[in-house]
């Protein structure tokens, strides 16, 4: 097997797989499209070439000569074209463009006519080459497509800076080496010092520049970089199955030979660009997951300014409403004398109005600590049934306002239980509380008893509003409230600490209801006093 053929081969191999990973990584980037293109003719035309110096010169000469040339006007022109564009990601077209792209067609085409090479004739160990007309614009188009690459790139060089810099120099570097090298060997070596022995190697003086610009879509991150070793391997596997396929004498056709090392090109590409989607995904989610931190971050900011504005508030508004709730009571107890029948029920309104804002404000006072887990407990032994009837006589006044029936029912008249009196009241005096307000007519009872094992259980139900199942599910959630009653002054807060003072308390607390009026049920249950 002739070496020179072999070592063509490998360097194709290599050249066409360089194209399959830079285009399938990201073909849809502007940059890797070109350059896949430019690859491909830059193949297809050293592997007519190739052909055209390792049969005898003097067989089909015209032939040959013309398919040596017909690919290199499109393999140049996609070279200007992604030296133009790299290494932006721009697909849209300039006029220019177009029209180039139609001469390097038009110049392909008439390769095989006589206005490009009248005839080839050899005799006498010369090449004689009678030309056409359009042979000189083929030279001229060559020329002028190189000169503008470089003018290009080199204006790019100027403006750029840093990694777009190092890399476009690259490019031009690389692009000059193989220029350079094609012309001495494939020139001026064989013209006039008669050094014809570089002329079958022409595909190795394309690496320098095919490698130049694929090092530089790597620095540019238009390549990832974690991808060569699966590349590498993949690139092995094709070489070592063509060599197989040339060697064995026991192969089949060259139509099954052929089949084989084309399968094996598909598979290998295929696992290579798997490989490069996992790593693109992987990316992917290590940027998404960064951004999400960085965003989760700012909003415990937010939600720490938030918190601290809400303290700010709540503990100025928490001084002029205890004022005007103490002087309220002050006066309903005649502290500053008999007032008259008209003064009494405004004062108790601004009173019981006072105390419901205080409750709103501690709320989110309570907020705070929960969210800081700041919240203090001082546990003692309560007699529920006697705090409860404490509350009950504090709501009293709301319930006859509306004319609503309030009920208890002891099933001990004493009943200890291990909590914290105020966290304990304040969840009693929020259930009571919303049992009168959500209420229009009917009842509001309070229920205490205790279980087998000793658990105490307090039970708050009414006859008003009643729960659809989603509310019923959410109640215990922050700022939850049923959109149909927003006239009713709230938070939404309430429920939602009240469950974190009975969790804290060891206990339990849920609701209950049959639907939209039918009443609700909500329950605690505490657990036995040691």
């Amino acid at each position: 097997m002739d070496t020179v053929l072999i070592a063509n081969s490998l360097v194709y191999i290599a050249q066409f797989y360089l194209a399959l990973v830079v285009g399938f990584y990201n073909f849809k980037h502007a940059s890797n499209k070109l350059f896949f293109t430019f690859v491909l003719f830059t193949v297809f035309q050293g592997v007519l070439h190739l052909y055209t110096t390792i049969t005898p010169i003097e067989e089909a000469t015209g032939l040959k000569l013309r398919l040596a040339l017909v690919p290199i006007p499109l393999m140049l022109l996609f070279l200007f074209l992604f030296v133009e564009k790299f290494p932006d990601n721009r697909h849209e077209v300039h006029q220019g463009e177009i029209w180039w792209f139609i001469l390097a067609l038009f110049l392909t085409l008439t390769v095989w006519t006589p206005l490009f090479i009248k005839d080839a004739v050899f005799g006498e160990g010369v090449l004689t080459i009678y030309k056409g007309p359009l042979f000189y614009l083929f030279f001229i188009f060559i020329v002028a497509t190189i000169l503008d690459a470089f003018v290009v790139l080199v204006r790019k060089i100027a403006v750029s800076k840093g990694r777009e810099r190092k890399n476009l120099i690259f490019v031009l570097v690389g692009v000059i080496t193989s220029f350079v090298l094609e012309a001495v060997t494939q020139f001026i070596l064989p013209d006039f010092f008669g050094i014809t022995i570089f002329l079958r190697y022409i595909s190795l003086f394309t690496l320098p520049m095919l490698l130049a610009i694929a090092y530089a879509i790597i620095g540019h991150r238009i390549l990832d970089v974690r991808t060569i070793p699966a590349q590498v391997y993949t690139l092995l596997i094709w070489v070592i199955v063509l060599l197989g396929i040339v060697f064995n004498p026991f192969a089949q056709s060259s139509a099954f030979k052929a089949f084989i090392f084309i399968l094996t090109i598909l598979l290998g590409a295929l696992l290579t660009r798997n490989v490069a989607e996992e790593i693109r995904q992987h990316d992917e989610i290590r940027r998404l997951a960064t951004e999400l931190g960085q965003a989760n971050k700012k909003l415990k900011e937010l939600d720490q300014l938030k918190s601290q504005f809400v303290s700010f508030v709540s503990h100025q508004l928490r001084g002029p409403l205890a004022i005007i709730k103490d002087f309220s009571e002050m006066l309903t107890r005649g502290s500053y004398g008999e007032i008259s029948k008209e003064a009494q029920d405004p004062i108790m309104s601004i009173n019981q109005s006072s105390k419901r804002l205080m409750m709103l404000v501690n709320d989110f006072l309570d907020l705070r600590k929960i969210e800081e887990g700041k919240m203090d407990f001082a546990f003692a032994e309560v007699d529920i049934v006697k705090l409860i009837k404490e509350i009950e006589k504090d709501f009293r006044v709301l319930a006859d306002e509306k004319k609503l029936k309030m009920e208890t029912q002891f099933q001990f008249p004493q009943i200890f239980v291990h909590v914290d009196e105020q966290r304990l009241r304040q969840v009693i005096q929020n259930l009571l509380d919303n049992a009168i307000k959500y209420t229009e007519s009917g009842w509001v009872r309070i229920e205490v008893m205790q279980g087998n094992q000793g658990e105490t259980r307090l039970t708050i139900s009414d006859s008003g509003r009643g729960m659809s199942e989603d509310i019923v599910k959410t109640a215990f959630d922050q700022f939850t409230r049923d959109k149909g009653v927003r006239t009713i002054v709230g938070t939404g807060l309430g429920l939602y600490i009240a469950k974190q003072i009975i969790t804290a308390h060891k206990g339990r607390i849920w609701a209950e209801s049959q639907g939209e009026g039918k009443g609700s049920v909500f329950c605690i249950e505490l657990p036995k006093v040691l």
